[in-house]
């Protein structure tokens, strides 16, 4: 691991000497905006003799310790200050007999994050490339290994021995902190679904919403997702909307594809799939029970959902200017980042600062970006929200989701 780490940085080296600092000294703008849009580590040139100059765990006999010796300057630099602090992490790791901590070269898709997402298995992203695409944001080799190392340590932290003897406030928590969990739950997502629901065309959708409960976010922060609940239905489905607008840049164009309409689904099938799971005590569910939920679906969830979509594309109009004018705060007025984004009291912590409108979005290159369905489902779980909708649209909302919460997403 340690010999890996000290060829990237060597790339890292190369790359800031003879592509960044180019980049940087050229005084086209064009230039200089494709450089600022790559995350890199050294802001200026490093001699190589610094790889030489380290101990690399002791692979380099005689040298230097390699954390403070090659971060030196690390308390002048928040570029470098990242790379003390991922690499001291990478480092305790690597001599955890309990963790897998293995360099790769190899190119990961979302499908495979999933399929290893129950193991602690970290593999640690090596380039030797200039630069290579990481949730949507060009990193150069050193910023791509501080990019995987952060994920691996925030995992570890949730999922690890310390993690696992934390309280856990949720079954949700619970749940994506323990590994056997984890591995169940991706079997009722990917590996089980019913027959009946093929023609729903689910596996991107649900490929990408397992991706990001697995490995984008700590279990804390996904476990509000899986509740069964208006709230846990909106959550679930701004997660998969982000990731298809706004970091789309860090998707292939399987997962880009992914519609609106198939992202919902997929989201309220995860949901009434969690609650026949935890109604069954999380043990095995059987193909009986996995049917009869199935069918439960399409039968009452689904219609239900294609009410709320329908309602959201005849009135998206009037859906939009009433949370902009009422609900949003804008920024930067007559310019092409041009934005409004949610600040009201009347939305729950987690809608609040959800962008709904922004003219440009420079990192997805979307024009004209636009999250007002997002932003519906979440007003759905206000009183005031659900009258001031009905009132811009002279229409009466359709029946509360999910159906066997008829009152919990309203009042909580």
């Amino acid at each position: 691991m340690y010999l890996a780490v000290a060829l990237v940085a060597l790339c890292e080296i190369i790359t800031e000497r003879q592509i960044l600092a180019p980049l940087r000294s050229n005084d086209s703008q064009a230039r200089a905006a494709e450089q600022s849009q790559i995350y890199s580590t050294f802001a200026s040139p490093v001699d190589p003799e610094i790889i030489m100059e380290c101990d690399w765990g002791g692979n380099n006999p005689g040298g230097l310790n390699t954390t403070t010796h090659f971060c030196k300057n690390h308390a002048q630099s928040t570029s470098l200050e990242r790379l003390f602090i991922a690499l001291n992490g990478l480092f305790i790791a690597v001599y955890d007999k309990t963790l897998f901590v293995l360099p790769s070269f190899q190119e990961l898709g979302l499908n495979d994050f999933c399929r290893f997402g129950h193991l602690p298995v970290y593999p640690i992203g090596m380039i030797t490339t200039y630069a290579l695409n990481a949730d949507g944001a060009m990193m150069s080799p050193l910023s791509f290994l501080i990019h995987d190392i952060a994920h691996m340590s925030a995992l570890v932290g949730c999922t690890g021995e310390h993690g696992r003897q934390r309280p856990s406030y949720s079954p949700g928590d619970r749940t994506l902190r323990t590994w056997q969990r984890r591995l169940e739950l991706r079997c009722l997502l990917l590996d089980q679904r019913p027959a009946c629901l093929e023609p729903l065309e689910l596996d991107p959708a649900l490929v990408l919403l397992l991706f990001y409960l697995l490995h984008e976010q700590t279990p804390n922060d996904g476990a509000p997702c899986l509740n069964y609940s208006n709230d846990g239905f909106a959550l679930c489905f701004s997660m998969l909307g982000l990731a298809r607008r706004e970091a789309r840049a860090g998707l292939v164009e399987e997962y880009q594809s992914v519609t609106d309409t198939q992202a919902a689904r997929a989201a309220l099938w995860t949901l009434c799939l969690w609650k026949c799971w935890q109604t069954a005590d999380f043990g095995a569910l059987t193909q009986k029970q996995r049917e009869a939920c199935a069918q439960n679906f399409e039968r009452r969830e689904r219609p239900r959902l294609e009410q709320h979509l329908a309602f959201i594309e005849r009135h998206r109009g009037a859906l939009r200017q009433l949370f902009a004018d009422r609900h949003c705060i804008r920024e930067g007025k007559g310019t092409p980042s041009d934005s409004f984004s949610i600040d009201s009291r009347y939305f729950k912590y987690r809608a609040n600062s959800l962008p709904l409108f922004q003219i440009r979005h420079e990192r997805s290159g979307l024009c004209h970006l636009d999250n007002t369905d997002l932003i519906y489902f979440h007003a759905l779980s206000s009183p005031v929200l659900r009258k001031q909708m009905e009132s811009v649209t002279g229409a009466s909302l359709p029946p509360c989701l999910p159906t066997g919460r008829e009152q919990g997403s309203v009042h909580g």
